[in-house]
């Protein structure tokens, strides 16, 4: 049985309600099709810090569809927590996003954080990005 079987299943014979903890879990965990149906259905919506949480788990699809909802807060800490997570896709759509000055500032950042985590596989993605400083010699 699928997440959200079990989730119309709860909603057809229990009368209990539902928490923005279902839809922050749903989404945090990947599961597009039940945060949509639990959109549609309920109207608790999901915690504030569903967009950052969802990016430190890598689910970029995810990340699309709450972008696409108005679910798009916390954009710095997202960004932050895919970095410290090394996920690549999701740091690569999120500069997407980004103008050409935030673009810079958020690549330079961005390396900063990887090297800190030990995230060579983003510090080698990063590098041919963050365009080295003119230095004032």
């Amino acid at each position: 049985m699928s997440f959200l079987n079990v989730v119309k299943l709860l909603r057809e014979n229990r009368s209990v309600g539902c928490t923005i903890e279902a839809m922050t879990s749903a989404a945090m965990n990947g599961h597009v099709e039940v945060v949509q149906w639990l959109y549609d259905n309920r109207s608790e919506g999901c915690s504030e810090d569903v967009f950052s949480l969802v990016a430190g788990n890598g689910h970029l699809e995810m990340l699309q569809w709450l972008d696409a909802h108005g679910y798009k807060s916390k954009f710095r800490y997202a960004f932050k927590h895919a970095t410290e997570n090394g996920h690549i896709p999701v740091i690569q759509w999120l500069l997407s996003l980004t103008d050409n000055e935030q673009y810079e500032s958020y690549t330079r950042w961005a390396m900063k954080i990887a090297v800190k985590k030990n995230q060579q596989r983003v510090i080698r993605w990063l590098e041919p990005l963050v365009e080295p400083r003119s230095s004032n010699v």
